[in-house]
């Protein structure tokens, strides 16, 4: 399964192997994801046959998550425009989603979750490392390596243009938020549990993360290492010497970045808004804000159709909002789905807090508390970008919550 984890993440770079020498087109991410998940619901289902029951715990809540599926599936079938956008629609919004539950049907022992866990992570050093590759050494290397389907970003200084990273994952935003989704991981294990292994693995996430120069994943940076001390402190193997050394390398990075020109103009103009591509992209952000709580108004009970804003909707007409979960998806299935797609939020996030407050088990305790800190995060950066639903990044957010569930059961089942 560990091997699935890398498969899952580095997608995007498979896609593009399979589309340059196998020809099997860009699609072929999507197809692969689709396939695992039809195999796991297999698996699940010769579960389901052999014990007769595979809903123990959270089973009612689960079912009410497939029954907003359901509902949300009549929508495709019935929503006017292309059903290929509507099918991509529900697919990026909500059916990967669906990773929790086969996490929680198909692993009932802390061996192979504890692998699941440490897979992501060493995924997310590799991708780091790639992204420190493709900043530093961008001279020297080809398209391919930088900029597979034509997702990376650019940032123009003075006459120069530089590429942002992106780790062969994705775009740069993306990237940007699944470092900051591994580098909670790390910074939760290191304070928790003191694994000094850690250390260099959380070293390469940082810089690789500041290399981005994400507005947004840096301030989420800075507030997941508050977030942490702050509810991590009562825990009594609480590490701050790890704390320290973070902050202090973090604080030494910034240092470094100010003291060279063309990064300190890039620091300046992404944090103070100064140069004009991302003056011009705030002013169209706040826009497209407004038109679509006009549109939330006029549509309130069924919205204007599933899979007609966002990324899906790019290829085939223009929305009315590129970015903002929290905006795209009311104005997509109406606000009473909305509603009830934000209720299963919250008990999730709930349900990880009282994990987090009850387990003895260290590993159940980092991963609980990254990931409350990252649902935290997210929750509030939804307002301004949709990274929370950029595939590689949603499907990870849901295989952690599913290792919590599973972790949890099998712990419970242990005493």
């Amino acid at each position: 399964m560990g091997g699935i984890v890398y498969l899952i993440v580095f997608q995007n770079l498979v896609s593009k192997v399979c589309d340059e020498y196998l020809g099997l087109g860009k699609s072929f991410g999507t197809i692969f994801i689709l396939f695992l998940y039809a195999c796991f619901f297999i698996i699940g289902s010769i579960k389901f046959l052999y014990r007769g029951r595979i809903f123990k715990r959270y089973g009612f809540l689960i079912l009410v998550f497939i029954g907003v599926c359901i509902l949300l599936l009549a929508r495709v079938a019935f929503d006017p425009g292309s059903f290929l956008e509507k099918s991509l629609g529900f697919i990026n919004d909500i059916f990967y989603a669906f990773m929790f539950v086969f996490v929680y049907l198909l692993f009932r022992d802390t061996t192979g979750l504890q692998i699941l866990v440490n897979s992501l992570i060493n995924a997310g050093v590799i991708a780091g490392l790639i992204g420190m590759i493709q900043f530093f050494f961008r001279g020297y290397l080809p398209a391919f390596f930088l900029n597979p389907y034509n997702e990376g970003y650019f940032i123009t200084v003075g006459e120069t243009l530089y590429l942002r990273p992106n780790g062969l994952i994705g775009n740069s935003i993306i990237y940007a938020h699944f470092l900051l989704l591994i580098g909670t991981l790390l910074l939760s294990r290191l304070v928790l549990s003191a694994e000094s292994k850690d250390f260099p693995k959380f070293t390469v996430v940082l810089v690789a993360e500041i290399l981005v120069f994400s507005r947004s994943a840096l301030v989420g940076l800075v507030l997941m290492l508050i977030f942490i001390y702050v509810f991590g402190k009562k825990i009594p193997h609480f590490s701050y010497r790890y704390l320290f050394r973070i902050v202090l390398g973090f604080l030494v990075l910034v240092i470094v970045l100010m003291c060279v020109p063309q990064s300190r103009t890039i620091v300046l103009n992404k944090v103070f808004n100064l140069d004009v591509a991302t003056k011009m992209s705030s002013i169209l952000h706040i826009e497209q804000i407004k038109n679509a709580v006009a549109a939330i108004k006029i549509h309130p009970l069924s919205g204007v159709g599933i899979g007609t804003q966002g990324p899906s909707s790019m290829s085939f007409g223009t929305p009315i909002i590129t970015d903002g979960f929290w905006f795209m998806l009311p104005l997509e299935i109406g606000v009473p789905l909305f509603a009830l797609y934000v209720l299963f939020l919250m008990w999730s996030y709930g349900m990880s807090v009282m994990i987090f407050l009850k387990t003895n088990s260290p590993t159940l305790k980092y991963v609980s508390l990254a990931f409350i800190g990252m649902s935290t995060f997210f929750y509030v950066a939804n307002f301004i970008n949709s990274a929370f639903i950029g595939k590689v990044n949603y499907i990870c957010y849901w295989l952690l919550f599913g290792i919590i569930l599973a972790y949890y059961r099998a712990e419970m089942v242990s005493r």
